[in-house]
């Protein structure tokens, strides 16, 4: 029923991070000083600590669509999502979902997001996102991706789950 793909992003911010963080790398490599190695070892040590942090939080997360109504052309039809943290240790921060629906030609429209802001270890959370069919037609929603990059926002986790709904 549920299939779960995991994938780490780095946007932006991020690679201007590691790119700093290998400059300094190089600077402590050529002419090594204490100064320059400590600094060299902090950088590093936050990007180790931004993917562990990120990685355990969404380990054990369960993400399930519920069912929508019908929706009507121009009117906004809601999308509720019900959240697990299965971890006992791990809360969920900063968690943003987006559908990832495949519409016909006939069916335009706007990607929704839903946010939850903390789920507690072994939480169930609802969220809800709003998506407004422009023209009339099936809607197939397949998969749904929920996204992290908490705690620095450089280096993000992301859990896709498909679960296919008409």
């Amino acid at each position: 029923m549920f299939r779960t793909r995991y994938r780490y992003h780095v946007n932006f911010a991020g690679l201007l991070y590691l790119g700093v963080t290998v400059l300094v790398g190089l600077a402590a490599t050529i002419r090594p000083n204490n100064l320059m190695v400590w600094v060299f070892g902090l950088l590093l040590g936050l990007i180790v600590i931004s993917g562990i942090i990120s990685g355990f939080m969404l380990l054990r997360i369960r993400v399930t669509r519920l069912d929508p109504v019908h929706g009507r052309v121009d009117r906004p039809l809601e999308i509720r999502y019900a959240v697990t943290n299965g971890s006992r240790l791990f809360p969920i921060f900063d968690l943003q979902i987006r559908e990832k629906a495949e519409v016909d030609s006939n069916v335009p429209v706007e990607p929704a997001e839903a946010w939850i802001m903390h789920a507690g270890p072994r939480e169930l959370v609802h969220a809800s996102a709003v998506l407004v069919p422009r023209r009339r037609g099936c809607l197939q929603m397949r998969e749904i991706e929920a996204k992290s990059s908490f705690p620095f926002g450089m280096i993000g986790k992301s859990v896709r789950v498909r679960q296919e709904m008409e």
